[in-house]
């Protein structure tokens, strides 16, 4: 099929008609309240919705309103679903990734791996600033029709300030920035990789992360673990930060990680001890189970360990642990995973070409100056903010629980056979599940995007439809296994007797 060629700018989001909203809100309720809150819900709605009434009103005011905005839902969506939340960011809100694990035998190889990381990530950059980023296109509707790609390029200048009432996104020029911050057992360093118009080879890289390594060494006793304040409650952290900000030293440090292009986490090791899902073989082997990889992504595992060697607030942050994990924790606000993950597939095939290939990327900088550290000097009010944000963390960690399940019986291919989407399967898989444990379907969020539109990113589907609950109701009608006390176990034969 030929693909359709757009030159025309993006359409603006339009606003759904009234009647077709109020429709689609009383179709999802009736799958998941009982009959008397829907006979309410739907008088309650339909005075709404009556000629002249308040809903009218409401939709000719967002008609008008419409007119003056590029897209008229973004700085809702974005307050709504970011900025006004209140509670921390790790768990809550930061995604997290896990990479291929690397088997580092030695520092060396450690910040070897982070300088080859740091070229992939400054070749993709490169992509972006010469905006010749290939434009992402609908693969299904109006296939080959343009979508917007405005989040791509915050992934690099973008920053998440804290507020005691409601955080702000900014923005900066993309040419603004030529340094990255490293972490290092909880210590900060400025790492400039533009030097004299000249970006640095990988060696130069690795020279640098070996001198902060080392500094990283003198300073590991006595170091203020501020980074922890950025994973506390959001208006705990907006009152410290206006309080460090009361100091010019403090201000340009917090300038210098809000300018930066990302952060570089070089994590301390994991203890084995930390699997979840461990076995005597992955223990005596020194293998680290993937429950264990993708908490450090996603918290650090504990204050004692990596949680204050973080800095949340950041869009893009790569960890590179010290015995081979590998990852990254980003900030969600700015973009979708769509636009994280382009980068990573980029990032990761560049550095295996780099490493098979052996290339030898630039000429190296003869004098390079010393990578600065990040001093602080904080009041008691400081200390004690950070004292209660370490105790937020271990206590946010402890009471979360997670499981990875590896299914490999069958993949996305299978549901394709059958002319399904991949999406919608396993969308309807959570609705029966849950269904037949509880006897009633749940209201999910399920991501729909809207990037056919300017400043487009994502609104939700509800799965929980009438057509959902005839459905899952039609799957049970014969199984005797329709409402499962939640305490009994299936036996592997049972499971795969039903299957």
């Amino acid at each position: 099929m030929k693909m359709v060629t757009y030159r025309r700018p993006l359409p603006k989001l339009p606003i759904p008609d009234l009647k077709k909203t109020l429709d689609t809100y009383l179709m999802g309720m009736q799958s998941v309240i009982s009959e008397e809150e829907y006979s309410r819900t739907k008088i309650i709605v339909e005075d709404f919705g009556k000629p002249k009434g308040i809903g009218e009103l409401l939709q000719d005011k967002l008609h008008k309103y419409a007119e003056t905005k590029e897209n008229w839902a973004y700085s809702w969506w974005l307050d709504d679903m970011y900025m006004k939340a209140r509670l921390s960011l790790p768990i809550n809100s930061n995604p997290g990734m896990v990479f291929p694990r690397q088997h580092f035998e030695s520092r060396s190889q450690q910040l070897r791996y982070a300088a080859r990381l740091i070229s992939g990530i400054l070749d993709y950059k490169t992509i972006i600033e010469a905006k010749v980023l290939p434009v992402d296109r609908c693969r299904h509707k109006v296939k080959g029709q343009p979508l917007c790609m405005s989040q791509y390029y915050r992934l690099f200048t973008s920053y998440r300030v804290p507020g005691v009432v409601k955080d702000r996104l900014i923005s900066r020029d993309s040419t603004d920035g030529d340094h990255i911050v490293v972490a290092c057992k909880n210590q900060f360093f400025v790492l400039d990789l533009v030097l004299h118009g000249q970006r640095l080879s990988e060696d130069d890289v690795y020279t640098q992360l070996d001198i902060i390594a080392d500094m990283a060494d003198e300073g590991d006793d006595t170091a203020e673990r501020v980074g922890i304040l950025t994973g506390a409650p959001r208006t705990d952290w907006a009152k410290a930060r206006d309080e460090i900000m009361t100091d010019a030293s403090n201000r340009d440090c917090i300038e210098q990680v809000e300018n930066c292009m990302f952060i570089l986490c070089l994590d301390r090791s994991i203890p084995i001890s930390f699997n979840h899902q461990r076995s005597m073989d992955e223990t005596s082997m020194n293998v680290r189970d993937d429950v264990s990889l993708i908490l450090q992504m996603l918290h650090g595992h504990g204050t004692k360990i990596n949680s204050c060697n973080r800095w949340f607030d950041k869009t893009m942050q790569f960890v590179i642990s010290r015995d081979g994990a590998c990852g990254l924790n980003y900030e969600h606000s700015p973009s979708e995973g769509i636009a994280v993950v382009q980068l990573i597939e980029h990032l990761l095939k560049y550095m295996q070409e780099v490493h098979e290939k052996k290339l030898r990327r630039m000429q190296s900088i003869c004098e390079l100056p010393q990578p600065r550290k990040l001093e602080w000097k904080l009041t008691d009010n400081v200390k004690e903010a950070i004292q209660r944000a370490l105790h937020h963390m271990d206590r946010t960690i402890d009471t979360l629980d997670l499981y990875v399940l590896r299914f490999d019986h069958f993949g996305k291919e299978f549901p394709k056979a059958n002319n399904m989407s991949p999406d919608s399967f396993i969308q309807l898989a959570l609705q029966l599940t849950y269904f037949k444990i509880h006897g009633t379907l749940v209201s999910t969020y399920e991501s729909a995007s809207t990037r056919r539109f300017r400043l487009g990113r994502v609104d939700n589907i509800r799965a929980n439809s009438p057509a959902a609950l005839e459905w899952v109701k039609a799957m049970v009608a014969k199984n005797e296994y329709t409402r499962l006390p939640i305490n009994v176990e299936l036996s592997l034969d049972m499971i795969e007797g039903d299957n």
